[in-house]
């Protein structure tokens, strides 16, 4: 496969099957399993393990992900306590398979005032414009879901992106997917959305440090899922 198409083909095709999920569930599964079919397909004609082949593998995670939350049938604090285990797992084996350190640095600590500040600002904004349902429950599960997304997004996909099309097109598609994934947050919040997660993926790209950006994905959903709504 060439790098060139490499992003394009697959944020396209995480979009339409997200889309068709939306519409019907049975769809939306076949069309997540022929992507992960059609994924393998490709890993199996490559002759070495470079870096295409490393981003095409880290990116099955998400429809991994979507396919495992049709599949389990529980009530949906323990749905989404299950799928982040599996995401924990998931960019855990793989960090360590491919021997990426994602940013786990003491380099750039010295911004984590910086990052609070801005979190809780990017937090304070959607929360008072946007609605979204509340999950105080999930608090404690706050430190999984963060990690778990900044490593997958930030330390495996942003990072294998920029080796094939460069920081721009690395930081774009990593949000791109992200805002692909919270769809159903209505136009408007996923545009928000996506603005943060620019904004997260350029600290990452400048400072290299996974912690930073842990806090402001942590910061982040507190105020949106967990913090009730400002009353004005």
């Amino acid at each position: 496969m060439q790098s060139k198409n490499l992003l394009i083909l697959l944020g396209a095709s995480v979009f339409l099957s997200e889309i068709i999920l939306r519409i019907n569930e049975t769809a939306g599964f076949l069309l997540y399993s022929f992507l992960i079919l059609g994924c393998l397909l490709s890993l199996s004609k490559a002759k070495l393990l470079n870096n295409d082949a490393k981003l095409l593998i880290v990116f099955i995670i998400l429809p991994i992900l979507r396919i495992s939350e049709l599949l389990i049938f529980l009530e949906f604090f323990w749905k989404i306590n299950l799928v982040y285990l599996i995401l924990f797992f998931l960019v855990t084996f793989y960090s360590v398979k491919f021997n990426i350190n994602p940013g786990f640095s003491k380099g750039n600590l010295w911004m984590i005032p910086i990052v609070i500040v801005l979190s809780v600002i990017l937090g304070f904004v959607g929360n008072f414009f946007f609605t979204f349902e509340k999950h105080p429950e999930f608090l404690f599960l706050l430190p999984l879901i963060a990690y778990s997304e900044e490593i997958l997004f930030r330390g495996l996909i942003q990072n294998y992106s920029e080796k094939i099309y460069g920081v721009v097109a690395s930081i774009l598609f990593s949000s791109v997917l992200y805002l692909i994934f919270s769809l159903s947050l209505g136009i408007f919040a996923v545009i928000f959305i996506f603005i943060a997660s620019l904004i997260i993926g350029i600290i990452y790209h400048f400072t290299k440090n996974i912690f930073l950006v842990i806090i402001m994905n942590f910061i982040l959903h507190l105020f949106l899922f967990i913090f009730p709504q400002i009353l004005l």
